[in-house]
């Protein structure tokens, strides 16, 4: 049979993050969100958007671009 090697090998994502507006669209972004959304977008000014946590501390989670308020999240890469 085969080589069964068990070391999980990285595998390279396309795009590293997902930006999601108030409205439900998507925005996939390579690498970097800012800059790429302000682009895609045709804007040349965001705002950050923070959300506060339980323990008093403010996260930044994404912008403010053109009224809409978009969530960025990190995509992990899957393993083979």
């Amino acid at each position: 049979m085969g080589n069964n090697n068990t070391v999980k090998k990285k595998l390279e994502l396309k795009y590293n993050f997902i930006g999601m507006d108030q409205y439900g669209s998507t925005y996939l972004i390579k690498k970097y969100p800012r800059k790429e959304l302000l682009e895609r977008l045709d804007r040349k000014h965001a705002n950050k958007m923070h959300i506060d946590s339980r323990d008093g501390t403010s996260r930044h989670i994404g912008y403010v671009i053109a009224e809409l308020w978009i969530e960025v999240l990190r995509l992990s890469p899957a393993f083979s």
